[in-house]
């Protein structure tokens, strides 16, 4: 940070009150324990690159003759990321804790974004590093345990929990009201009112079933469509960031068994495929067409969501709401399966304990995504990227988490 903005003051305090320890509650039959809770503080964030704020300069030899290139435009006023976070919320224990939970609301806004900030070209740059805007989470999340039986050989324990989240940018600096997508291959802009990282651009209308064009909307009220892509009106596209996330988790243990599951899923959010342009291009060149391609346009009265392949010709290929998919899934994210050994055979063996288990990962995913895998990073952009942290909800050839199976033995002496 800059030589005056280098240190930040982050207080934060928290209160609780323990209500069921009061007297008018202390010999309730039901609830067990019950507490309130809120808390508000200030955190600050540094995560960015080192040398933000500095002039650099790398050197440029030219014709033998020593010399240096300007790389990067100052900011002495760069400075800490500010987080202002509220909670309330409640703790509960029912029927002995047999049934326990927690419920929670947050409001969580952040200012003085770092972020990289297109800049006019004729400073020589095309972007620098400042601090702008604000931005605003706020939902609930609920928690839930429950011991469902128990008995001197069953026991079948769950947790469950909920939440979901409200994401919108509120402000921008030096009057702006957008940032529109730095790059023609990614839809991700920062607008007022409107989720981070929305993604916003043409959006696609399907083919003419009478020449095999691809079809772009002309208007906001999509009411006319065009074959001319610069022709398209930008509209937003949906969000990268999940509306509600959840898990369900399950311990089962009988007799000597032990079998966990866990279920974890997001819903709302939308996924820009943009390796969609190289591998679903109908035949532009690029890369191996995916499958569904084959379900082009080829004779005048076709009706199909593939335009007509074009050889070396983009026709629809460009950024689009074409490669935009729902990315809600639901999956079985981990099983393990254990056997403990009886005490008489620890006994025999010389040991104290021992077990036996097999574990799986990513066994089944449910989702409507039409890529490999909706849980997608950005790691292809980060290396080439300096604001690559714009770029969520992008799947750019992001490799699909692989299923695990395990098989061990735990033994203990």
């Amino acid at each position: 940070f800059g030589n005056s903005k280098k240190y930040g003051l982050f207080p934060a305090g928290s209160l609780g009150w323990l209500i069921s320890e009061e007297p008018f509650l202390k010999d309730n039959t039901y609830l067990s324990f019950f507490k309130l809770r809120t808390s508000l503080g200030l955190t600050g964030n540094a995560l960015i690159g080192d040398f933000d704020h500095l002039g650099l300069y790398e050197p440029l030899p030219y014709n033998l003759t020593p010399g240096l290139s300007p790389t990067q435009i100052a900011n002495p006023n760069l400075t800490w990321e500010t987080t202002r976070q509220f909670d309330i919320g409640l703790e509960f224990g029912l029927f002995e804790d047999r049934v326990s939970g927690e419920f929670d609301f947050y409001n969580k806004i952040t200012k003085d974004l770092l972020l990289l900030v297109p800049i006019p070209a004729t400073t020589g740059f095309v972007s620098q590093r400042k601090n702008i805007g604000e931005v605003q989470n706020y939902g609930f999340e609920i928690l839930l345990n429950s011991i469902n039986y128990a008995n001197n050989t069953l026991t079948w324990r769950s947790s469950l929990n909920f939440a979901r989240n409200f994401n919108r940018v509120r402000s921008l600096s030096e009057n702006q009201s957008s940032i529109p997508p730095p790059y023609s291959s990614y839809l991700n802009g920062i607008f007022i009112d409107q989720p981070m990282a929305v993604f916003y651009g043409p959006k696609y209308a399907g083919v003419n079933p009478d020449n095999g064009d691809a079809l772009y909307y002309a208007d906001e009220g999509q009411s006319a469509t065009t074959n001319d892509y610069n022709a398209a009106a930008k509209l937003f596209l949906g969000s990268p960031n999940p509306e509600y996330f959840g898990g369900l988790n399950n311990e089962i243990s009988y007799k000597n068994i032990d079998l966990n599951f866990l279920f974890q899923g997001v819903y709302g959010n939308k996924i820009y495929q943009a390796a969609g342009v190289y591998y679903s291009n109908n035949a532009n060149w690029f890369d191996n067409n995916t499958q569904d391609q084959m379900e082009r346009w080829q004779k005048p009265g076709d009706i199909t969501e593939v335009p007509q392949a074009r050889l070396g010709i983009c026709n629809g290929c460009s950024a689009s709401s074409r490669y935009i998919s729902d990315g809600s899934y639901l999956r079985l994210k981990t099983i393990s399966l254990a056997y403990n050994f009886p005490e008489k055979w620890n006994d025999k063996l010389k040991i104290q304990n021992a077990k036996i288990y097999i574990i799986t990962q990513n066994l089944l995913t449910f989702t409507n995504y039409n890529g490999w895998d909706p849980e997608v990073g950005t790691e292809a952009l980060s290396n080439s990227f300096a604001n690559a942290n714009l770029f969520q909800g992008v799947d750019l050839y992001s490799a699909p988490q692989a299923k695990t199976f395990s098989l061990g033995i735990d033994l203990g002496f």
